[in-house]
């Protein structure tokens, strides 16, 4: 079964210019644009995963803004290979984000496991990251050049 991350933004940037954004960082320039119902999605391929971008429907945004204080504009979702090991992707994911999060000043929220683990969140540039130390291991702390804090993050 593949796994799912999805990092949750607040941004001016549309889906394209975000997932473009994101993608630089690792060299990948090749975004591909389709139609799904009434939704633009963008989409690329990535080292062991599949990237894909959409806007947040209001009703998400109203959600993700009451119990996170983060009204979510934009999502990117990982989509990790079934057979690979996850942790090399998820180091990928976490230093793309980190980036992402630092060039465009972006409000954020990311999280592992289907939507069950809240890895990460940034609001107003404070950025927490969940106290538990499986997913912080010492290589990934060293990813990050700014100052933060760490507490237990609930992710729903």
């Amino acid at each position: 079964m593949a796994a799912q991350e999805t990092l949750r933004l607040v941004t001016d940037l549309d889906g394209e210019t975000a997932i473009k954004l994101w993608l630089k960082g690792l060299g990948i320039e090749s975004v591909v644009k389709t139609e799904v119902e009434e939704r633009v999605v963008y989409w690329a391929d990535g080292p062991g995963m599949i990237l894909m971008a959409a806007e947040v429907s209001q009703r998400a945004r109203e959600w993700m803004g009451a119990t996170f204080g983060l009204p979510a504009t934009l999502e990117i979702g990982f989509e990790l290979d079934a057979c690979r090991d996850r942790s090399s992707p998820r180091t990928t994911i976490i230093k793309g984000t980190l980036e992402f999060l630092k060039q465009t000043g972006a409000d954020g929220g990311l999280w592992f496991d289907t939507n069950k683990t809240l890895v990460l969140i940034k609001r107003g540039g404070e950025l927490t990251l969940d106290a538990n130390d499986s997913v912080w291991t010492a290589a990934r702390l060293n990813l990050i050049a700014e100052p933060y804090t760490r507490e237990a993050l609930k992710a729903f």
